[in-house]
């Protein structure tokens, strides 16, 4: 699933191309959002990211909430030639088009039925965002103290936008195992953490390849992915811990004792 990064990228690419455009041509494939009627004659005033949700917000009061999750995409294409495959979203401007490709979860909204979203009001502070609060992300941590850090760290409503590399690379940034509960981590430990993935997201924000090492694609992440590979610290073996109902983790058992 794409991280925060990621999308804060999609949604700035977006607002590039689309804000302060009137829209011409409008075509979806869910009935819902055609049902809060058309978008044509309207203006793209703003696209911005929330976590890992976009929000691409249009003149008369209209949000269009889009969400990717692990296969959907936004791109950009030109007015011509016409698309061999129409996207399931399709916003196009006097001067772009912009399609929404496998997009799993969208919908049209007001901003005060945003605010009564399902999800967007319980989502934890985002790093990228303006004055975000590592305090309110460690207590919300102290909360639930009972829980696995690495659980935690992927909690929408506890920290928006980290996702399972930034989790697994963070902590072994911090040396600590992700099995080991919130509780079991000092204050400063665990704030570090939380400042380690805020300030990974922004390097990442402004990056086309996701690096938390170097820029060679060949060593551009200490752990992810890399079961059974050497620790680039120690040269422990990393492992994978695939535990049911939760995302892969990759750890080294010599820098991240449990």
């Amino acid at each position: 699933m794409p991280e925060g990064d990621t999308i804060f990228r999609t949604a700035r690419m977006l607002d590039r191309a689309l804000g302060g455009s009137g829209v011409v041509r409008f075509e979806t494939v869910f009935p819902r959002l055609e049902s809060r009627g058309s978008l044509v004659g309207r203006r793209v005033l703003s696209v911005s990211s929330r976590g890992k949700w976009i929000l691409m917000r249009f003149s008369g009061d209209l949000v269009l909430l889009t969400h990717l999750r692990m296969h959907g995409s936004w791109r950009l294409h030109p007015l011509a030639p016409a698309l061999e495959r129409p996207p399931g979203i399709l916003v196009v401007t006097e001067r772009i088009a912009a399609g929404g490709h496998r997009i799993p979860v969208a919908d049209l909204l007001c901003e005060a039925e945003l605010e009564r979203h399902r999800t967007l009001p319980r989502l934890g502070p985002d790093p990228l965002a303006p004055g975000f609060d590592p305090g309110e992300v460690l207590r919300r941590l102290r909360e639930r103290e009972g829980e696995g850090v690495g659980r935690l760290l992927l909690d929408q409503t506890v920290l928006a936008g980290v996702g399972n590399v930034f989790k697994s690379e963070v902590l072994f940034l911090a040396g600590v195992h992700p099995e080991k509960t919130a509780g079991e981590i000092p204050d400063e430990a665990l704030r570090s953490i939380v400042e380690s993935a805020a300030r990974l997201l922004r390097a990442n924000a402004s990056r086309v390849r996701r690096s938390t090492l170097r820029m060679d694609p060949a060593a551009a992440l200490f752990v992810y992915r890399r079961s059974q590979e050497a620790c680039r610290r120690c040269g422990e073996r990393v492992q994978a811990l695939r535990r049911t109902g939760e995302r892969t983790s990759y750890v080294c058992p010599r820098c991240q004792p449990r």
